[in-house]
């Protein structure tokens, strides 16, 4: 099996070896950096939205993605925002202010 059609199988099959390793590389870091920005840019836009919400008090244009719970308090430790709603306290939620 030294013959030069075995020696060139081989050395494509490598070649595409290393191809496909470098490219999966590749990959995995690229969806990685993507996730860490969607998160940073995710944060960012909680932060302003919260912000602005603590400035104003009011709620009407609140949007915080449905995945996320945030719970805002006042100093006194009372529940003035819940994105989840108010619980058995029956209080006022996000949508209805």
């Amino acid at each position: 099996m030294n013959s030069l059609f075995f020696r060139t199988l081989l050395a494509f099959a490598t070649a595409l070896l290393i191809l496909v390793g470098i490219l999966t590389g590749f990959f995995i870091w690229g969806f990685q950096r993507s996730l860490a920005e969607w998160g940073l840019e995710k944060k960012a836009g909680i932060e302003e939205a919260v912000r602005g919400f603590i400035k104003k008090q009011t709620a009407t244009n609140l949007a915080i993605p449905a995945d996320v719970p945030l719970f805002i308090y006042s100093p006194s430790k009372d529940l003035i925002f819940s994105s989840r709603g108010y619980g058995r306290r029956r209080g006022p939620t996000a949508e209805d202010s």
